[in-house]
């Protein structure tokens, strides 16, 4: 188990609350809500504890040690940047995956 010292610090855009408020609500109309929450729930555990290993990279920012990733948890895609000097994971987007359920209502 990580140390504390070791855990990422997570946070996150303004426009992520409303788009995990609408993703509940629509998972909620689905019949998949905990599946839903179960997810969220996931992926900051995995963000918060080693981001590394849950997401695929996909560029580097131009602030030295920072990466632009995607991870998929369940029905949804999680869009962030790792700051791995600064341990912080800033969350850019969460959605459905394409073809989801959630994506589909």
């Amino acid at each position: 188990m990580d140390s504390p010292t070791k855990r990422f610090r997570t946070d996150q855009l303004a426009r992520v609350s409303e788009q995990i408020r609408n993703l509940v609500e629509r998972a909620d109309k689905l019949g998949i809500k905990q599946q839903t929450l179960q997810s969220l729930t996931s992926i900051v555990d995995k963000l918060e504890s080693n981001p590394l290993s849950f997401v695929d990279p996909t560029y580097r920012t131009r602030k030295q040690g920072g990466l632009t990733c995607y991870g998929i948890e369940g029905p949804l895609v999680v869009h962030c940047v790792v700051y791995q000097i600064e341990k912080v994971v800033l969350v850019l987007d969460i959605k459905p995956v394409p073809g989801s359920k959630l994506e589909q209502s």
